[in-house]
């Protein structure tokens, strides 16, 4: 059957971030993915207060698997959309956009994505999606990334990110893996945020600082479209000195505590903490199932503290990316 368009829509909302990609409905029998994971306590929202958060769905029968049922994605935009066949024009959600699957919640002042053909499949496939902030949104001035309340397996991050823009892009193939797709995910004046990161002993709470977010997510091609989806690497970039502000570097840090329901995002910086590092960029990488493997900083840095033998934490040079100083 072919995706429907918000469908198609909805896998590049979990790319960003915290980030990835989504399955739709009819590639979750085929894809058959077993969780038995459970969501973090909420993280707090950019201004202090934590939105509610629907109650986890009760663990499934072992007898049945633990797999995740597909969900329903419910899309409300105030004023609608436009739906493009072409591969130049965009497809567009206006008006104040709250999209919704799995408990992951987006919201924005609107959406525009585009779709192109992609080898190995049998329909179009996202090629680039924008969510921009703006007057008709919730909050004007940031995108809304929640996904404190989400059990899908592959998010290796839970919790509260608020960035002004997002953009979120396909990567050319590479012939030497031709049954793989990369999404590259940027998120734009990202600042402070907070929330849980799957390591190899369990949920661990985190906060942070970054000027502009890099992710990248792989997903598995099959004729009916992405399986699979998966980050592969999470990078925070600090900011470069300007006219009217200070240089600062991107910040990464262990709490030692669960974050409060109604924590303000940037008070957990003075919260007790395991270790804390600051670099010009800081590159989380994550494993096949989602899980944060290694933690590494550039050559600029400071911290404090030891860190855990879940997400080592190390010291060299980070991949190549497009230089943000």
């Amino acid at each position: 059957m072919h995706q429907s368009p918000l469908r198609a829509l909805i896998p590049a909302l979990l790319c960003l971030l915290c980030s990835a990609l989504l399955r739709p409905a009819a590639l979750a029998a085929a894809e058959g993915e077993a969780s038995d994971q459970h969501p973090p306590a909420p993280t707090a929202s950019p201004t202090g207060d934590a939105p509610p958060v629907v109650p986890a769905t009760a663990a499934a029968d072992p007898a049945a698997g633990n797999h995740l049922v597909p969900a329903m994605t419910t899309v409300n935009a105030g004023r609608g959309g436009s739906f493009s066949l072409a591969d130049k024009d965009p497809s567009t959600l206006l008006g104040g956009v709250e999209i919704l699957y799995e408990k992951v919640r987006t919201l924005c002042d609107h959406v525009s994505y585009w779709q192109s053909p992609l080898p190995g499949t049998a329909h179009a496939q996202l090629s680039r999606v924008l969510f921009v902030a703006g007057a008709e949104a919730a909050d004007p001035l940031h995108v809304i990334f929640d996904t404190r309340a989400t059990q899908l397996p592959m998010i290796g991050f839970r919790g509260l990110m608020s960035p002004t823009g997002v953009e979120v892009v396909r990567q050319p193939l590479d012939p030497a893996h031709p049954t793989l797709v990369s999404f590259m995910v940027k998120m734009h004046d990202m600042e402070d945020f907070a929330g849980d990161i799957q390591t190899s002993t369990g949920w661990k709470p985190h906060a942070g600082w970054a000027d502009e977010m890099e992710a990248v997510v792989v997903a598995t091609i099959v004729p009916a479209g992405l399986i699979k989806q998966r980050f592969t690497s999470l990078v925070l970039h600090g900011r470069s000195a300007t006219e009217d502000r200070p240089r600062r570097r991107a910040r990464l840090e262990r709490l030692k505590d669960p974050i409060p329901p109604k924590a303000a995002l940037a008070s957990l910086h003075a919260k007790s903490m395991d270790w804390w590092v600051e670099s010009k960029t800081i590159t989380i990488f994550f494993d096949d199932v989602g899980k944060a493997r290694e933690v590494v900083y550039d050559q600029d840095f400071h911290g404090e503290g030891t860190p855990s033998l879940d997400s080592p934490v190390d010291r060299h040079s980070q991949p190549a990316l497009d230089p943000k100083h």
